[in-house]
């Protein structure tokens, strides 16, 4: 003869292993999601600071100065692209399973039954919390590093090159800022 309780509290401490364990998975994800929106804020600010670097160097009259700015801008402008659409996903990911989670908390206060069950169940979930956080501290440590390491790959890249955009960038820029510079017309 099987009995209930037991088999009760297995299936309860099943659900919460299970419930661990989707937390666990939820901290990657909220974590990726908090370094990408980071790392896009970054490559955000990166474009305007290479834009103000453009047209500091076409006010200095330093052409090839400002074509460099103009090509950097351009490569954070295509990470901004970039890393939108992941930022996009990462949340709508990172909402859903917060609703995951959710809904399985309120399936295994369900199944125990009772207030106390509930109790003991909250206070035993402490370490998933526990753990939830130092699992989400590890990942963003991960991904900083990782962000890291393709900063300094982009830092390599050369940019001896300038494609047709930067040019275009640049004789723009010139015009606006000699319009800028130059005495209205007496009419």
């Amino acid at each position: 003869v099987e009995n209930p309780e037991a088999m009760l509290k297995q299936a309860v401490r099943e659900m919460e292993q299970a419930l661990g364990e989707t937390m666990n998975g939820a901290a990657r994800v909220i974590a990726g999601e908090r370094m990408t929106r980071k790392q896009l804020d970054d490559y955000r600010r990166q474009a305007e600071l290479w834009t103000e670097e453009a047209v500091r160097a076409v006010r200095d009259e330093s052409e090839e100065r400002a074509r460099f700015a103009l090509a950097r801008k351009a490569d954070a402008a295509r990470l901004v692209a970039s890393v939108e659409g992941h930022v996009h996903s990462a949340a709508e990911t990172a909402s859903n399973l917060r609703r995951q989670i959710e809904a399985m908390r309120r399936h295994v206060a369900a199944s125990a039954g009772n207030f106390a069950l509930l109790i003991n169940g909250i206070s035993a979930g402490t370490g998933a919390f526990d753990r939830f956080e130092q699992t989400c501290l590890r990942v963003e440590q991960s991904e900083a590093e990782a962000e890291a390491l393709l900063a300094l790959g982009g830092e390599l890249a050369t940019l001896t090159t300038f494609d047709r955009d930067v040019e275009f960038e640049l004789e723009t820029l010139k015009r606006q800022i000699a319009d800028e510079v130059a005495p209205p017309t007496a009419e």
